[in-house]
């Protein structure tokens, strides 16, 4: 996957944007407001939305399975729902 034609997208290694996106996530989650954990779902939805994206085309495209790309997609998916259900908590009273 990584010397395909999607290995990289505008320049950008997608390994990169992926860091970063995590990164994001991260501090999103981490900060005490509502704008935080909106911005950190909407990344965590974008990143898993880019990883079932990524996950077709090395199915049905390239034709080969990368084991860091399926990790990945575990760690996307999780961490969308993580993110979506630390988000809809966020309007409620504890």
């Amino acid at each position: 996957m990584q010397s395909s034609d999607q290995s990289e997208l505008v320049g950008i290694p997608v390994a990169v944007l992926g860091l970063v996106n995590y990164v994001l996530i991260a501090g999103g989650l981490l900060i005490r407001s509502e704008l935080a954990r909106l911005l950190a779902t909407t990344l965590a939805l974008v990143g898993f939305g880019f990883t079932v994206y990524l996950t077709y085309v090395e199915l049905f495209v390239i034709d080969t399975i990368c084991q860091w790309c399926v990790l990945n997609a575990v760690v996307a998916t999780a961490l969308a729902v993580v993110a979506t259900v630390a988000f809809l908590r966020s309007g409620r009273p504890e």
